[in-house]
């Protein structure tokens, strides 16, 4: 199955919120490697074949980030509403280049997550789109969005 990853580096609810120092938490190291790198990594350790990093930073401005950019990766920098514009564009395109399933996740906080149990839950609920919560039932900013559910996704977004 081909499964993708759209990941949101900012995006915010309230203007100047989820920023430390100047940069998006997502960002920031957690214990010497940024949040950005960890997800990268589980992500690529479940099998998510290809990544989509959509931040309000260009990469070249943010030493954290450069070891983080992978091959195949891309990094798309965009202000405002331009920021959700591009999520959705992103979107489309794993859609169009034959993405079954696409994880969105919005960085603030960092939670592990499993993965592949999440794609499984959304496969066995024969779901559109499938929302993580906590334990408290909280939601969280990561969903599964099946590829070929644009409108869902761009209503999301």
């Amino acid at each position: 199955m081909d499964v993708r990853a759209v990941i949101l580096v900012g995006g915010a609810r309230e203007e100047g919120t989820e920023h430390l120092g100047g940069l998006p938490i997502g960002l920031l190291d957690v214990l010497g490697v940024p949040i950005l790198q960890r997800v990268l990594d589980r992500l690529e350790k479940f099998g998510i074949s290809g990544a989509a990093v959509v931040t309000e930073v260009p990469a070249s401005s943010v030493p954290l980030a450069r070891g983080s950019v992978r091959p195949g990766m891309q990094w798309v920098d965009a202000q405002g509403a331009q920021f959700w514009r591009a999520a959705e564009g992103a979107f489309n395109d794993f859609a169009q280049a034959g993405a079954e399933l696409v994880l969105v996740v919005r960085l603030g906080a960092y939670a592990e997550l499993d993965y592949e149990e999440l794609v499984q839950f959304h496969l066995d609920g024969g779901c559109r789109v499938t929302q993580v919560s906590d334990a408290a039932g909280l939601p969280l900013d990561t969903f599964v969005i099946s590829a070929s559910r644009r409108n869902d996704a761009a209503y999301l977004f």
